[in-house]
């Protein structure tokens, strides 16, 4: 979690435990031990902490430990596809000579959530090895 994270996540915290800081020193030490847990996570922990019935304040250390347990690898496993050969990453050419990276639409592109979904009607590769989309992708 980054430091406005971090903040926003103790002062949630302060709902139900008033006497949990948030502080400059409290975000820091909660951030160090929190570094790279995502905010959704630790949030899911700490309704995990509160369904649990303790009544006393959670520590860096509980919702760390609870994180954990929520944590799942995404496993996904490569299918056949002509347009990605696999990989699930796409690399395009626009007819503006525009060069641009995308995932591919069938189950291989869920390796790269942080990139458009792009979907071809029409396209051909060029001797790079790129496709050489018809029209804007």
């Amino acid at each position: 979690m980054n430091h406005a994270e971090t903040h926003d996540f103790l002062e949630e915290m302060q709902g139900c435990f008033p006497r949990i800081s948030s502080k400059a020193t409290a975000i820091e030490t909660w951030q160090e031990i929190l570094e790279k847990v995502p905010y959704e996570t630790c949030h899911k922990a700490y309704i995990k902490f509160l369904k649990a019935g303790e009544t006393r304040e959670p520590k860096p250390g509980d919702i760390l430990a609870l994180a954990r347990t929520l944590y799942k690898v995404t496993q996904i496993e490569s299918v056949a596809c002509d347009i990605c050969k696999g990989s699930g990453m796409l690399m395009l050419i626009d007819p503006d000579g525009h060069e641009s990276v995308g995932r591919c639409s069938c189950e291989n592109g869920k390796k790269y959530p942080g990139f458009p979904i792009v979907k071809l009607d029409f396209y051909r590769y060029n001797q790079m090895g790129r496709i050489e989309t018809t029209y804007g992708a």
